[in-house]
């Protein structure tokens, strides 16, 4: 009756690697029904589509084809409801009343209250448990009516609160074209009055995309042959309706040891043979003479029962068989491979076995769980997932229903707290967008290094113009080698450092960020390594993960200065193929003297020709008489310095980085860049700024001075200050720097939580948002007696 899988000697034939993988091994050998849902869904694809189209015209149509029966109206009319009820034999009644009772109570027990988290005073997310507003219950009825299955579908359904039920089931001949009057029954009991007489794909189809009286839903749940499945996945897939699973033929797993029943185990694989003939029935054992008396019991008990031929084929068919194990253990590890829908465990100490089971659909624990039981009154529910889909899928329940819905609420000033950590992450993740959604609106915002000075007006008229010129091109691809800018940055690099720089020397992308990933893509990559010295800028290392580089961090002085001695064991230790220096660095602002530069870039060159960036973002604010590191530029061919336009060019919306170096290197770069990377208005946009150079440094002069005042002012109030050569100041030290800045902010001024712990950072604004910062300052020192580590007060 059953064929056996022996598995206590391994397999010499199995696949290298597999026989001894873990229980993972067994899925490949274990019995299991073919069913190739993905085959079903062509054949069901211009179904679902013909539905959608003709709406209730195509589901009486299949309905005639497939079901035999005419139809006026796929809706069940409520006088047939009220009927089947009142027809309906007392002992179902019963039985259905008490089934309905048992799961009502254990899906009670299941929903899951709302809950409110609070993270800090003002800061609470609250999760709400809300049901679906319309929801599909399919009811398979073609060989048998399956009148468990609405219970199973309506109970959790009307626990969880949803508003709008939908049923359907397939039409029945004998029935005059309505659902099997046990299904209708069951509906009238338990008050769902929308019910259709439909089944098969044109089915989930109708609730899915609405179909004469049925509205459309949000979800379809119940089991149902391969094309309904398919249905579902197709559905599913689409984005058209939530489903629950893609239940397919039923299935029993059994493990049992010489202790178990012989009658008890085959009456209950007998049971699920008798669902279909594709379902499976599978005994795990380590006792062959249990195996022999189970096959015993069969033959007997098939011979009586009502659907022998249905039972016969499933139980002959490669879906069943009897496993022999080497003892429960291993009998553990096959069934958790193999992820019953049902697991029956008939074993000594059965509930010890039970608790290691982490694969099934619903485990009946001993003699006297059978399967049956779980079908109709053991309080679970029996629409579980099937196919090994257990490993990944839970069964029906009324959190099939529910969604989770969080509800975030937090204060201004609980926003505040946490709004340098959103930007932080939001750069890493190089979504500037992100960052600016939380940017607090407080009347003095010196926080992100922007320069506080728009363009002038005849700045904007001539970007406006140089844009709405290129928009006339649009039709056109733009210039890929960016000819015209790449003239006019080396031209203007020139006039700014003292340095001839060529245009074959330029490079520009989309802002900095994609340059150094330009950068990291043409000379780091997987087998590489990059270094850089913190504290230094925070995306350096995610640059890295993207292009699948290795990230080293090093380490500057105590005083933020640079030890070169300590860069040079890296680089002789790790052989970088690239090394990032800020300068000015981010967020000290210190920039680094040709002394570092020039033998750092050397000892690249000597171990494997690594390729030095000095990242010049806040270049045009360096003090002066610093030196910019394009005047070694003809000395180190592996030096590259980047610059971008967001900063001094008062040109952060325009989103415009560039970098000179070698030609070598900037030929590098066209391989990895895109085709068209920097569009045309970008293009534009930049060449017009570049025009208005000189007007443009003006207002980067008039930062330096505000920024040299800062500094001044600090200092004499007796607070830590590290050299500057950046838009921006870090200062300090703080035994609690966010109490200050939370003093800050309260008082209207938000600067940025940032660096080593102890120090804050202030971009540089108008002398009117400097003087905000300093009075804001003072009386944060006044009321709140700030002290340095050291201990004096402030």
């Amino acid at each position: 009756m059953l064929r056996t899988i022996d598995l206590r000697t391994p397999d010499p034939d199995a696949p290298a690697g597999r026989r001894h993988a873990g229980w993972r091994a067994y899925t490949d050998v274990v019995p299991r029904a073919e069913f190739d849902v993905e085959a079903a869904v062509e054949v069901v694809r211009p179904v679902v589509e013909d539905v959608r189209v003709r709406g209730e015209e195509a589901v009486r149509e299949y309905s005639a084809r497939f079901d035999g029966v005419e139809q006026d109206t796929v809706a069940v009319p409520a006088e047939a409801l009220t009927a089947a009820l009142e027809a309906l034999d007392p002992a179902v009644r019963a039985g259905l009343e008490e089934s309905v009772r048992r799961l009502r109570a254990t899906c009670e027990a299941e929903l899951e209250a709302d809950t409110a988290t609070d993270l800090a005073a003002g800061a609470r997310v609250a999760k709400r448990m809300v049901p679906m507003d319309r929801v599909g219950l399919y009811v398979p009825g073609g060989i048998a009516p399956l009148v468990s299955s609405v219970v199973m579908n309506v109970v959790p359904a009307q626990v969880a609160g949803v508003g709008s039920i939908a049923l359907t089931s397939s039409p029945q001949k004998a029935h005059g074209g309505l659902p099997h009057p046990t299904i209708l029954a069951a509906c009238a009991l338990l008050g769902v009055d929308e019910v259709y007489a439909a089944g098969g794909a044109q089915a989930i189809a109708m609730l899915a995309y609405g179909a004469g009286p049925c509205a459309p839903v949000d979800l379809v749940t119940g089991p149902g042959a391969i094309y309904t499945v398919a249905a579902k996945r197709l559905l599913n897939g689409q984005g058209v309706v939530g489903i629950d699973s893609e239940a397919g033929p039923t299935e029993i797993a059994i493990l049992a040891d010489e202790t178990a029943d012989p009658a008890f185990v085959a009456a209950d694989l007998l049971s699920q043979a008798e669902h279909d003939p594709m379902a499976g029935s599978v005994l795990v054992t380590d006792s062959p003479q249990l195996a022999d008396d189970v096959v015993a019991e069969l033959d007997k008990q098939v011979a009586a029962t009502r659907h022998v031929e249905r039972v016969r084929t499933a139980l002959t068919g490669p879906q069943s068989g009897v496993v022999l194990v080497r003892d429960l253990d291993q009998g553990v590890d096959v069934v958790n491979a193999y992820a019953a829908e049902h697991l029956e465990i008939q074993t000594r100490d059965a509930s010890s076995y039970a608790a290691r089971i982490v694969n099934a659909g619903a485990v009946f624990v001993g003699g006297f769980a059978p399967v049956s039981l779980g079908d109709y009154c053991a309080g679970s529910n029996h629409v579980l997932p099937t196919g090994g889909c257990a490993c990944h899928s839970s069964g029906l329940s009324v959190r099939a229903f529910l969604r989770a819905v969080h509800v975030v609420e937090y204060s201004r000033d609980a926003l505040a707290e946490v709004a340098d950590h959103v930007v932080a992450l939001a750069e890493a993740e190089d979504l500037p967008g992100h960052g600016a959604a939380v940017s607090l609106e407080v009347p003095v915002a010196l926080n992100v290094n922007e320069n506080p000075y728009a363009p002038s007006p005849g700045c904007v008229a001539d970007i406006a113009a140089a844009v709405a010129q290129a928009a006339t091109t649009l039709n056109r691809y733009p210039d890929r080698e960016l000819t015209d800018l790449r003239e006019a940055l080396a031209a203007y690099l020139t006039r700014e450092s003292g340095v001839a720089v060529e245009p074959a020397q330029v490079w520009a992308a989309n802002g900095s960020n994609e340059v150094m990933l330009q950068l990291l893509q043409a000379f780091g990559g997987p087998g590489r390594t990059a270094v850089s010295f913190a504290p230094t800028y925070s995306m350096y290392p995610e640059y890295a993960r993207d292009s699948v580089t290795g990230w080293v961090a090093g380490r500057r002085r105590e005083d933020f200065s640079f030890d070169l001695d300590h860069a040079e064991s890296l680089v002789e230790e790790h052989r970088p193929s690239v090394v990032l220096l800020p300068s000015p660095n981010n967020p000290t602002g210190t920039a680094l003297p040709p002394e570092v530069v020039s033998p750092l870039a050397t000892m690249l060159r000597q171990n494997g020709g690594g390729v030095l960036v000095v990242d010049e973002a806040y270049a045009e604010f360096r003090r002066s008489g610093v030196p910019s590191a394009l005047e070694l530029l003809d000395d180190h061919p592996n030096l590259v310095v980047t610059r971008t336009m967001s900063k001094a060019f008062a040109l952060a919306g325009g989103r415009l980085g560039y970098l000179a170096a070698s030609p070598a290197i900037t030929d590098a770069l066209r391989v990895v860049r895109l085709p068209y990377h920097l569009s045309s208005v970008s293009q534009a946009t930049a060449l017009a700024a570049l025009g208005h150079a000189d007007e443009l440094l003006g207002a980067v002069a008039e930062l330096r001075r505000g920024r040299d005042d800062l500094v001044r002012h600090l200092r004499e109030e007796g607070y830590e200050v590290a050299e500057s050569d950046a838009n921006f100041v870090l200062f300090g030290r703080f035994e609690d720097r966010h109490a200050v800045w939370q003093g800050l902010l309260e008082r209207g001024v938000l600067i940025r939580e940032t660096g080593p712990d102890g120090w804050l950072r202030v971009s540089v604004g108008t002398p009117a948002e400097m003087d905000a910062f300093t009075a804001a300052l003072a009386a944060v020192r006044e009321n709140a007696m700030v002290r340095t580590p050291q201990g004096a007060d402030r």
